[in-house]
């Protein structure tokens, strides 16, 4: 299975490697291995959850509306999480 390094994580997701850390720090994703000399490797699954929090935070939800958004699904985007996602950012745009 192949793995991700942070540095090539965050060049395919166009975030920067500080970013990537801070989602990890707060647990919106969690590398799931690490190197003896303790570098993060991301899974598939992992960088598609980082996929899905970068496009949970295009909507202009904050980080704890994407945790929530994401804690509620079973890992993926369906209707029952970005329809809420949605309107929320829907409205933050109206005001």
């Amino acid at each position: 299975m192949t793995r991700w390094s942070i540095g090539d994580l965050a060049k395919a997701s166009g975030l920067t490697v500080r970013t990537v850390h801070h989602h990890d720090k707060i647990g919106l994703i969690t590398a799931s291995e690490r190197t003896l000399s303790g570098h993060r490797r991301y899974t598939p699954d992992e960088v598609r959850r980082l996929y899905q929090v970068r496009s949970l935070c295009r909507l202009v939800l904050c980080l704890e509306e994407v945790r929530l958004a994401l804690s509620h699904s079973d890992s993926r985007l369906t209707a029952e999480v970005l329809l809420p996602a949605y309107s929320i950012a829907r409205h933050r745009r109206v005001r």
